[in-house]
């Protein structure tokens, strides 16, 4: 589209979030004021949950024995009011991330942490699906879209950080020769 409209070739680059590492996001993330148990599964979702995704979270939660906590539910007031800080720790000291957010897979992705996204089902959901659908196939996740509790899997991470190290360097080397 930006070809189209301005005759000039658009870079895809990975997300600004992406650009910093572990160790950078490490430096403001904080445990929470609430209690966490030691295993869990955190969900975020933006907009309103399917009864079918809780469904599906719910059977895998119990199957794997894992507590849920839900961030972006009224349902329960003390997760609710999770800042971003926080939001950090939770991700990264998650079993499993179940959400339908870009940023949720962005961060289950740098932390390394086994994830599944779901669809959502919100007008506004279809217009960023483009962006998430970029970031799964970049890192070779297409398959973590959640249609059954057989999708919830193990998440193979051994070609991540390479990846970020790469889509890095293009970043970079993007700003600088933006600069001249």
């Amino acid at each position: 589209m930006i070809s189209e409209l301005i005759d000039r070739e658009a870079e895809l680059l990975i997300d600004p979030t992406m650009v910093l590492t572990v160790e950078d996001w490490d430096k403001i993330s904080k445990n929470p004021k609430f209690e966490i148990p030691n295993k869990y599964i955190l969900v975020y979702f933006l907009g309103e949950m399917a009864v079918e995704d809780k469904s599906l979270i719910d059977t895998f939660a119990k199957e794997q024995n894992l507590n849920v906590i839900n961030i972006y539910s009224l349902d329960d007031e003390k997760y609710y009011y999770t800042d971003p800080s926080e939001y950090l720790y939770l991700i990264k000291n998650a079993s499993f991330v179940c959400t339908n957010s870009f940023h949720g897979c962005v961060f289950s992705i740098l932390y390394n942490i086994n994830f599944g996204i779901f669809e959502r089902k919100d007008k506004e959901g279809s217009k960023m699906y483009s962006r998430l659908s970029t970031l799964l196939s970049k890192f070779g996740f297409e398959d973590r879209m959640i249609e059954s509790k057989e999708k919830f899997s193990s998440v193979d991470f051994s070609q991540v950080n390479n990846i970020l190290q790469d889509e890095r360097k293009k970043v970079y080397a993007f700003l600088e020769k933006s600069m001249i």
